[in-house]
């Protein structure tokens, strides 16, 4: 005996009224969507606008067939892209209706040693433990809502620690003043950021694989190779200078600025850098001033002034985290390679030095013309 299968045909875009337009509409919402579920609804009633059959995307996209129908539906009701976003809705009620945006918003913004917590910043866990103590219950399962509501975000900490005395804005303001001051002096001097970072054998792990519910073991050892590796860039042009040493020590940072002397013969050089001691040294300072090359001290505890520092970061991105080579001198070759092969665009643009709101943008545009 046997039987019969019954399919369902195949309908063709034509024939649940989609069109070329409609194609052409979805493929450009998709680009701009940033939310995940109005991406997952344009991108399923584009495949089958684009001839898939409901089933198959259905199998893609991971969604039963009623919804496909039920959002391809929605679509064709005004063939707009916006209909597929979510409708406002209010959302579960509080678990807390005493606690107000007001008083959340208040509470966050003030220190937590205020309110009798001996740490510097609120977190979700310490909210939580503060609100059940005043009586505000079960409170977790809605915290991060009424703070967003508030204008709030809870975000990960950036520990800086900053002279409370000068604020950041009179220190940048300070050091271009003095550096459009030397530049009137010395037309042809030449500005350059510099900065150094320290490259192991064993690389940063940022991601392990590990059985599914066990945490990862990431054994670590204090005897880890380490190298150094200076680097100085041009704002203006991107050119990039590179040394690697030993160590981050005195005598090399001496040697790093014999090398800048040569890659830049003739021109003053006045270089921005951070106060290291053995940038700060008397013999370092007595060296850069028989070679010409005028030191300029970035504040201190600001690495976000220091465009290398940002090159740094990309660095151990691509080449350091998660790779292990087979010795610190492979990685350092790859680290210099990798420094190196970048177009003096894409250098300027992983320094964050053509970003808006970059600290030099108007001295370097405006006043510190190529030569």
């Amino acid at each position: 005996m046997h039987s019969i299968l019954l399919m369902r045909p195949v309908r063709s875009p034509a024939e649940l009224g989609l069109t070329v337009s409609d194609r052409r509409r979805l493929k450009r919402a998709l680009r701009g969507a940033r939310d995940a579920r109005y991406f997952q609804r344009l991108l399923a009633v584009k495949l089958v606008a684009e001839g898939k059959s409901v089933g198959e995307v259905s199998r893609v996209c991971a969604l039963s067939r009623p919804i496909v129908y039920r959002w391809l539906e929605r679509y064709l009701q005004s063939r707009e892209p916006q209909a597929l976003l979510d409708c406002p809705r209010a959302g579960r009620p509080r678990s807390a209706p005493n606690l107000s945006d007001a008083r959340l918003r208040s509470l966050v913004q003030q220190s937590p040693q205020e309110a009798g917590w001996a740490t510097h910043g609120w977190t979700v866990p310490l909210l939580c433990t503060h609100l059940h103590q005043q009586g505000h219950r079960r409170v977790a399962a809605h915290l991060a809502s009424p703070v967003a509501r508030g204008g709030l975000a809870l975000e990960a900490a950036s520990v800086r620690l900053r002279d409370a005395c000068t604020p950041p804005g009179a220190e940048k303001g300070g050091l271009v003043r003095r550096l459009k001051c030397l530049k009137a002096q010395s037309p042809r001097a030449v500005l350059l950021i510099l900065d150094s970072t320290v490259l192991r054998w064993f690389p940063p792990l940022r991601a392990a694989w590990a059985p599914a519910g066990q945490q990862a073991e990431v054994l670590i050892t204090g005897e880890n190779a380490k190298r150094t590796l200076w680097g100085a860039i041009n704002p203006r042009t991107g050119h990039r200078v590179v040394a690697t040493s030993q160590r981050g020590r005195q005598e090399d940072f001496m040697a790093f600025l014999r090398q800048l002397r040569l890659a830049y013969p003739g021109r003053p050089v006045l270089l921005l850098l951070d106060q290291a001691s053995c940038h700060t040294a008397q013999r370092s300072q007595a060296l850069a001033v028989r070679l010409d090359i005028h030191l300029l001290w970035l504040p201190k505890q600001r690495p976000e002034l220091n465009a290398m520092d940002h090159v740094w970061r990309a660095l151990k991105l691509h080449i350091s985290a998660n790779r292990q080579y087979s010795s610190v001198d492979d990685h350092i070759a790859a680290a210099v390679l990798w420094v190196l092969s970048l177009t003096p665009t894409q250098a300027l643009r992983k320094a964050g030095i053509l970003a808006e709101g970059f600290w030099l943008r108007d001295l370097l545009e405006n006043f510190w013309l190529p030569t």
